[in-house]
């Protein structure tokens, strides 16, 4: 699972003197449309309902990553399409595939950006795979 910190909710919705509006509004993509989770609490997106023993199993090991007690509050996403997303705090693990999809996605575009900033001729790349 890769591991990215994000910023807390209160920068997200405090008001800034030189743009005159808050953070989640100048920037909707970034997320911070619901509050952060309350400390000890692990927010959970699965893309499906997790078994008693999935869940405990995850309790486990979060808890072990995070070195204290944790409350799962599981949230049943079929947007993530598959994996895990969790929440602590400012610390967000994404091991979702719709996360990894996405992370693909950007990684085309600035290698096409690059190739065409470059020159490159795609009829040339487009032979050069293993498909």
């Amino acid at each position: 699972m890769s591991q990215e910190n994000v910023h807390p909710q209160g920068a997200a919705t405090r008001p800034n003197a030189e743009t005159g509006g808050s953070f989640s509004r100048l920037f909707p993509e970034v997320g911070f449309a619901h509050p952060a989770p309350a400390p000890g609490t692990a927010r959970v997106r699965v893309a499906v309902a997790l078994r008693p023993d999935e869940e405990q199993a995850l309790r486990q090991a979060l808890e072990r990553y995070f070195h204290r007690p944790l409350e799962l509050e599981i949230i049943v996403d079929p947007s993530i399409l598959g994996g895990v997303r969790v929440r602590v705090g400012d610390t967000v693990i994404d091991g979702s595939l719709r996360g990894k999809l996405d992370a693909l996605r950007r990684h085309l575009r600035v290698q096409s950006r690059v190739m065409l900033a470059q020159g490159e001729d795609f009829a040339q790349v487009e032979g050069d795979g293993d498909a």
